[in-house]
């Protein structure tokens, strides 16, 4: 695992394991995470942490929670910027490639999925709409 990304895992809620993560496959990186349904909460948070197929992480379980308390059938999880890092001032300097295969993804997820509502979550809004506690903002 990534040196910049907590060591905190945590399993995923009963049946709420992701069946979308691109890349498929661990790495520096993560475009999106989720799980399919007709009518999906999607967050677009800052960047991904230690989310991945078979363990979680804090953030996206709130957004799981959170799509469960409001009726959603799904979850999404995509980030302004690919790199994961639990700590964005650990991030490294701005990678325009890897920034715009993020867009392009993003993109053509939205459309595909015909998505009309995203929730941007991050600093004092994750903590205020999603309950997340520990988080500093």
């Amino acid at each position: 695992m990534n040196s910049k990304v907590t060591k905190i895992i945590v399993k995923y809620p009963a049946d709420q394991i992701p069946d979308v993560i691109i890349p498929e496959k661990y790495a520096p990186h993560r475009f999106l995470i989720g799980k399919e349904g007709k009518n999906p909460l999607v967050a677009i948070c800052m960047n991904p942490s230690a989310a991945k197929d078979d363990t979680s992480d804090r953030t996206v379980n709130q957004v799981i929670r959170t799509s469960e308390k409001l009726n959603y059938d799904g979850w999404f999880v995509i980030n302004v910027y690919p790199e994961r890092a639990t700590d964005a001032a650990k991030l490294a300097k701005f990678d325009e490639k890897l920034a715009k295969e993020n867009v392009n993804v993003i993109e053509k997820f939205l459309l595909s999925k015909n998505i009309k509502e995203v929730w941007g979550a991050w600093g004092r809004a994750l903590k205020v709409y999603f309950g997340y506690p520990n988080h500093p903002n």
